[in-house]
């Protein structure tokens, strides 16, 4: 089963990220191609690569989580429906409580990150606070960038 799952991008088409590792936020501009041919990212803050999706905020986890348990519950709740109409018995009575689903989070990107263009890869990164940084990664290549 595959369930559709869009992450909001802010204005500017940039995606919201965090490091599994050091759990700090970047962002990036979306592009669904390199998302899913490049094989790790690398975190501007500590360098350590990652699958993208291993990049996901918790709010944007708790979104798909969300999202699953409501395509389950959907799921159940069809099935019982189902069983209570099929059981024409004058012994067996079938008798269900529909499970309620989650309400997920409405999720509002702010424009909250400031621009670094990486001198590797020309790549632009979207941090907070970039220049109070000594050393920000490419989130490319992993390559070291000192920001001006």
């Amino acid at each position: 089963m595959k369930i559709p799952v869009s992450i909001r991008l802010d204005d500017n088409g940039l995606l919201r990220k965090e490091c599994p590792f050091c759990e700090r936020e970047f962002k990036v501009f979306y592009n669904e191609h390199t998302e899913e041919t490049q094989s790790k990212c690398y975190c501007p803050h500590c360098g350590l690569p990652a699958p993208s999706a291993e990049q996901l905020t918790r709010d944007q986890g708790q979104h798909i989580v969300d999202l699953a348990k409501n395509e389950f519950i959907n799921l159940v709740n069809k099935e019982f429906g189902r069983m209570k109409q099929r059981v024409k018995s004058p012994y067996i009575k079938v008798d269900f409580k529909p499970l309620e689903k989650t309400d997920p989070r409405i999720q509002i990107e702010l424009n909250d990150m400031e621009e670094i263009i990486t001198s590797c890869c020309n790549e632009p990164i979207f941090l907070n606070s970039p220049l109070t940084w000594k050393v920000i990664y490419c989130h490319k290549c992993g390559d070291i960038n000192f920001p001006v």
